[in-house]
Formats: structure tokens, sequence, C-alpha cells
């Protein structure tokens, strides 16, 4: 499911992405909430559906996928499948598969979930960071897992733990696969604004670290920075051009006035504008 739109309770806008993935028998369901469809991305969805399931089948049906095939398939030629995906698939140990482009029918399973995802509306202004919806998206996968299937007229998690389970490959080497997932961490050094840049974005430190060069990880929701191995702050990743945790730009403020009570007006109503208009300018004060 691509770019649901959600808004957090103070308003703010997020386009996350829905990862869906179904097992053919018991229409048993994988659901992950991520914030791009980069080929990384796809290879950590697909080992955390791996740990969700215990194992994997033989046979996987992808959509036309450009991190998946270099060419879609037709009713009359093959799919090409991009290299590194391709090698992927074959340390996971399954046989790739492709539906055939402009024939719905071949993955209505799937879209029948993706039908289904039309239920986190609900949740929109129900959330507060990205790590609570995810966990709303954990419970719906539970809940829908323990419905009865208009299909099959039963219950995916029975028909899974009863028929299913014991034909899936559990026996996959791992540490081979992380290879595939493993990012570097990435240096940046820190402005006089107490800030960082990352993915187009600028998110903030504590001001005693301006000037210093910091690492920085992040697992697809949250950016976490480091200063050698203690993790000194961290943000849910945002398309807001400017992430300040409030404790930071109070002591950034600080720098410059001694009034409490002006300190505190001059936070309020900076923190406010940089949530409204994305301010490209930090030194508001």
């Amino acid at each position: 499911k691509e770019k649901l739109r959600l808004h957090k309770k103070n308003g703010e806008e997020v386009l996350v992405d829905i990862f869906l993935c179904v097992l053919g028998f018991s229409r048993y369901k994988f659901i992950k909430l991520t914030l791009d469809m980069g080929q990384t991305t796809l290879f950590k969805c697909l080992m955390s559906a791996y740990n969700y399931f215990g194992g994997f089948p033989k046979e996987f049906l992808f959509d036309n996928m450009k991190t998946v095939i270099d060419r879609s398939r037709t009713q009359f030629t093959k799919p090409v499948f991009n290299n590194v995906f391709y090698n992927f698939a074959k340390d996971m140990n399954f046989k790739p598969l492709c539906c055939i482009a402009y024939r719905p029918e071949t993955k209505g399973k799937v879209e029948t979930v993706a039908k289904i995802m039309n239920r986190l509306k609900v949740y929109d202004y129900e959330f507060e960071t990205l790590d609570e919806l995810n966990k709303i998206v954990n419970e719906l996968m539970e809940e829908i897992n323990n419905e009865v299937c208009a299909a099959t007229k039963q219950k995916p998690s029975i028909l899974f733990n009863k028929i299913e389970k014991e034909h899936l490959n559990s026996s996959l080497n791992t540490n081979t696969l992380n290879s595939y997932i493993t990012l570097k961490p990435i240096e940046r050094k820190v402005t006089k604004e107490a800030l960082i840049s990352w993915a187009g974005s600028k998110y903030s430190v504590p001001i005693k670290y301006i000037g210093k060069t910091l690492i920085c990880k992040s697992d697809n929701f949250v950016l976490y920075i480091y200063d050698k191995d203690v993790c000194i702050s961290q943000h849910d990743l945002s398309e807001k051009p400017i992430n300040y945790n409030a404790e930071h730009y109070k002591e950034l403020v600080s720098q410059t006035f001694t009034d409490i009570d002006l300190i505190n007006k001059i936070c309020s109503e900076n923190l406010k504008i940089y949530d409204s208009i994305g301010e490209n300018h930090v030194q508001l004060y």
C-alpha cells in the first residue's frame, strides 16, 4: 500500500508505505510499516516476514516492483530479475515469480489485504509517534490473522499453525543475509545551531556537541545519533526541514538570553513556526 496519508495528534502529516506478504494456503499475513520502498527496505521486510512466519515457502509471487525486476513479465515475455534481488532470493532459498503485468487477478490475495489497510485511517490523528503507529499496525496484523477469511471460511492463524507452518523452510543462515541490510554508520558534523543533516532534513542534538562529528544510524523509522557508542539523541524521521527537540532548542536559546520567561516564550513561538511551516532559517531568535 503506497503513500498512505495519516496525521499525528499534533496535526503533522506523515506518508507511510505498507509492506504486505500473504501465505497462499492459509492467508496468514505479515504487515510492516515503512517510510520508503527501497531495495534495502524490501530485504528488511522479507527478513522480518521470515522471522514472523518462522520460515519461508519455496516460491514467492511478486508484483512488478522496480526493486525486484528490471523488465516486467507479460503474456509474451519473461521477467528479468534485478541481479542483487536474485542473489538475495537464492540466499533466502526461494524461487521468485512475477505477476503478469496488467492482470490484477494474479495478485488478488494481496489486493484484498490492501483494502483492509484502509482500517488504519480510523487512527488518523490518534497517534503521537511513528513507533506508536507501528504498534497499531502490529495489532491490526494480529487482528486480521485471527478473523475468519471470506475465501477459506477459517481463521488464517488456525490454518497456518495446523497445516502450513510445518512446510516452511526454517533453516536459513541469517548471518549471510545480514550483508544485504546492514547499513554502514554515517558521520555528520554538528552545526552551530546544534543540528545535523540527514536525508534532506536537520535534527537536533545537545549544544555541547556543536562542532563535533557524530555517528548516525537509521532503521527507516527513527534516526539514532551517537557519540562513539553512546546514543545522545534520537528523532522520528520526518519530512520537516528542521526537527528540534524542545530541550535542545531551549539550551540553544539560553546561550543568548538569560530571562527564563523570555526564553520559554521564544522557544514556544519558534518551535510552533518550525512545526507549521518548516522554516529554513534556524536562528529565529
